[in-house]
């Protein structure tokens, strides 16, 4: 169960750990200022239009984007020019539009990591990233007309997939 106020502009949110199933709890406190509006919420999650962006642990190339609407909803993400540096991600007006991306510097994407059992196997998928506008902390799964994007594009080289840990 989920138990959430606001303080002086702050939400605070007692949930479950972000992302894990966990007798744990957490409480993270939410100013208003950064949360990030999905207006169309997330592909298959339409109604969860709040999302604040947690990094994962130091030093981690994830983060995590955490429903403030829902407490067990969170995607795992990375930015995929960590793994593909030839990434681009041609956005089609109507989207830079909604965003209000009127500089490219204001724009971050992401794509949502899938995890399973083996997690040497962990997929980004390219073709629907998540595109925020930080300054506007406006965000919005856009997916791509882009074919060749892969929607389960490895994480780990082969060679690292391999290696037993």
């Amino acid at each position: 169960m989920r138990s959430e106020m606001t303080l002086g502009g702050e939400k605070v949110m007692t949930n479950t750990a972000v992302g894990a199933e966990t007798d744990h709890k957490t409480t993270l406190k939410v100013k208003q200022k950064d949360i990030i509006r999905f207006d169309e919420g997330i592909l298959g999650f339409p109604n969860s239009h709040s999302y604040i962006l947690i990094p994962h642990e130091p030093g981690s190339p994830f983060a995590w984007l955490q429903s403030v609407d829902e407490d067990n909803l969170a995607f795992l993400l990375i930015n995929p020019a960590i793994v593909k540096p030839d990434y681009v991600v041609k956005l089609p007006q109507e989207v830079t539009k909604d965003l209000k991306l009127t500089d490219v510097s204001d724009g971050l994407v992401l794509a949502i990591v899938v995890v399973p059992e083996d997690p040497r196997k962990m997929r980004m998928n390219l073709r629907a990233p998540v595109v925020i506008n930080t300054r506007e902390r406006l965000g919005r799964q856009v997916v791509l007309e882009d074919t060749s994007l892969e929607i389960r594009y490895p994480i780990l080289s082969e060679e690292e997939q391999a290696k037993q840990y």
